[in-house]
Order: C-alpha cells, then structure tokens, then sequence
C-alpha cells in the first residue's frame, strides 16, 4: 500500500485486510448466499464479487508485490463490469469471462496460501486462519467440479431432494455423506473418492504441520536465555 493511501485508510483496516481471517470470511459469505438466497442474476454477481475480493485479500495476505495487486485488481474490475452489462442485457458472453476467471483464482488461491502455511515457523491466528481458508476454498473448489460434471450430465447424481453441489462437496470433504445426494456415473464416482481423500490428507498434512510447530516452539529456549547461555 502506497504511503497516500495508508494516510486514508485507517491501521485496523489495514492489518484486517492483510489477514486470512477476512479471507475465511469471505468464503463463508460465498457459501451462504449460494446456498440460502434464491439463485439469481443479482446472487450470481455478488458471488463473482466477494470471489475476486478474496483473491485480493488472499495476495495482501501472502505480502505479494503492490504491482500484482493492482493488474488483479484492474483485471477483476474490467471483468465486474462486464459481467454487469453482460446480466443487464442476456448476453452469457459477456458474462462467461468473469465466471471463468473465478474459477481459476479458486483453483489457484489454495495452493498459494497452503505452500504459505506449511513455510512458516511459528503459530499464530494467522496461519491457522489460512489453514482454515485451505481446507474451505477445497470445498468451494470441489462444488466448482461437481457442476461442470452436472451440467454435461444431467444424471451424474441421484438426490432425493438435496440437489446442492455445495452441499455435496463438503459432506465429501468431511466423510459424513449423508447419503441424499449421491454420484451415478463413474467420472462423479472417482471425483468424489478424490475429495473424501484430499480431505483425510490435507487434514493430517495441516494438523502434523501446526503441532510440530507448537513443540517447536515449546522447545525453544527464550531469546534472554539463549543469550546468556552463549556467553
């Protein structure tokens, strides 16, 4: 952030926003007004909307150079409005960009926060937080999967009421499978064998991480004691 902009923007805002936390959050958003509010144009553009504020929020996060803040954010801004006019007048060609380009960022977002996690020494709410953010954005990334595999066959799943590729995902994510929604062909089938382990994995991968963390800072001596045992 640029020494003007830091003049406007006040310090509790600007630690926020360079934090996973907010990330998370805007994750749990994209869930809930894809699942609770009616699907519509309005609903479909907020989503594209809170999508590129948390790959935004994702690279001041990671500390990433000011330069590739401000072409994503130009990008994201050129494609909102295209998406925008694109909703206005009917036109899904319009709109096609600005959904293709949050798909890439959900795909590529994880990755980049996950190597971010597992670099680090110590603990704090931060890492924990992007850890969390990991283990959502592969739900989301997941849901993204089961819609493409629907929508070129409409008889991949049987339901018996529940018809949510987001629901879907994360009662495959977490290994509860409540059994209401279920893959039919074999393409669904293998994908949701690959969540359910992907989740088992990054899990043990994650937690092994953080824990060795904590004992390894459990372990180490204070910087004063360090010090004096030097001398």
């Amino acid at each position: 952030m640029t020494e003007r902009a830091k003049r406007y923007v006040p310090r509790p805002l600007r630690r926020t926003t360079r934090g996973f936390a907010l990330v998370l959050a805007l994750l749990i958003s994209i869930y809930v007004v894809a699942e609770v509010w009616v699907e519509s144009d309005f609903v479909q553009g907020l989503v594209w909307v809170l999508a590129f504020l948390a790959f935004l929020v994702t690279l001041r996060a990671l500390n990433t150079a000011p330069r590739t803040v401000y072409i994503n954010a130009t990008v994201m801004a050129l494609l909102a409005v295209l998406a925008v006019v694109g909703l206005i007048v009917d036109q899904d060609g319009l709109t096609e960009p600005a959904g293709i380009m949050v798909a890439g960022y959900a795909f590529v977002a994880p990755l980049l926060i996950l190597r971010h996690v597992l670099q680090q020494r110590e603990i704090t709410m931060d890492v924990i937080f992007g850890a969390l953010a990991v283990y959502v954005f592969v739900g989301i990334d997941f849901a993204l999967l089961y819609d493409i595999i629907q929508r070129v066959d409409s008889s991949a799943f049987a339901t018996t009421g529940a018809d949510s590729m987001f629901y879907l995902s994360f009662m495959t994510l977490t290994t509860v499978g409540y059994g209401d929604i279920t893959p039919v062909t074999g393409w669904a089938q293998a994908l949701t064998v690959v969540e359910a382990l992907t989740g088992q994995i990054l899990l043990v991968v994650i937690v092994a991480r953080l824990v060795g963390m904590q004992i390894a800072q459990n372990l180490r001596p204070p910087s004063g004691r360090e010090e004096t045992g030097n001398r």
